[in-house]
């Protein structure tokens, strides 16, 4: 999975845990956490699950503070 291995050659995290992860035939969904380097702790979701149809970028969207808003980013980096 290139999430994890972006994650795991960054120089700023020490390490990571899966917290979740589900997968289907066209998504999958991932919940991390990451320790980094300077000892605070990063939350990650990657959620490409191809839901909320009413956003204008579907299938893409983010979650970000408990909405779901539009959105074309489709990387970690």
């Amino acid at each position: 999975m290139i999430e994890l291995q972006l994650i795991e050659k960054s120089r700023i995290a020490k390490h990571y845990s899966v917290l979740d992860f589900k997968q289907g035939e066209n998504y999958y969904y991932i919940k991390a956490q990451l320790q980094l380097q300077d000892g605070s702790c990063l939350m990650v979701r990657w959620d490409n699950s191809p839901h909320h149809k009413e956003i204008s970028t579907y299938p893409h969207h983010k979650h970000i503070r408990g909405t779901t808003e539009s959105s074309r980013e489709i990387s970690l980096n």
